[in-house]
């Protein structure tokens, strides 16, 4: 159920998973065979995959290939997509900020006086920030981020070395993808 006041909606945490299974099993699986394949039939693996797959670390020159392509990507998605991309991207980013913070409180004494409703306002504002302003410029790169890093991880479980074997082992890969869900929601 989604609640309205006023032009502001309230997700349940039913439709917020469903967004964000509509991310991984659409959105991120275009991207990755947009990625991986020349063709739709995903017979011919990209040139962009057989350049970068198994040459980590990457220099920044691959770097700077893979968000050109996760912003060309990102320019080219319908507006249903963005969204379901800036769930995941809004997920991604509160595990981080809560990572940063539970380190934070291991590492400094002076953190653990910082009280949890203190977290809760900075976290608050942090989400409200990247949700209240629609398509801003600091979501949109991290999106593009976010894709970006998909891209890193994706292209890091392949040495390719026999083609037949290397397509389904891609196809396996994407499918796996999918199921790429965060736990925790």
């Amino acid at each position: 159920m989604m609640l309205a006041e006023r032009h502001k909606f309230i997700v349940t945490k039913d439709v917020f998973e469903i967004i964000l299974d509509y991310f991984f099993k659409n959105v991120q699986t275009k991207f990755l065979n947009k990625f991986a394949f020349q063709d739709k039939e995903r017979s011919k693996i990209s040139s962009e995959l057989s350049q970068i797959a198994g040459t980590f670390p990457y220099d920044p020159f691959i770097y700077e290939e893979l968000s050109d392509f996760s912003y060309k990507f990102f320019k080219t998605l319908e507006s249903h997509e963005k969204t379901a991309l800036y769930f995941h991207t809004i997920t991604e980013k509160s595990s981080a900020f809560e990572e940063e913070f539970e380190m934070g409180l291991e590492q400094d004494e002076d953190i653990k006086l910082f009280d949890e409703g203190k977290y809760d306002e900075e976290y608050g504002k942090f989400i409200e920030n990247l949700i209240n302003n629609g398509e801003s410029e600091m979501l949109i790169n991290y999106s593009v981020q976010q894709l970006r890093d998909v891209l890193i991880n994706f292209c890091s479980e392949f040495e390719l070395d026999d083609y037949e074997e290397d397509l389904e082992t891609i196809k396996q890969t994407i499918l796996d993808y999918q199921k790429n869900k965060p736990q925790n929601i």
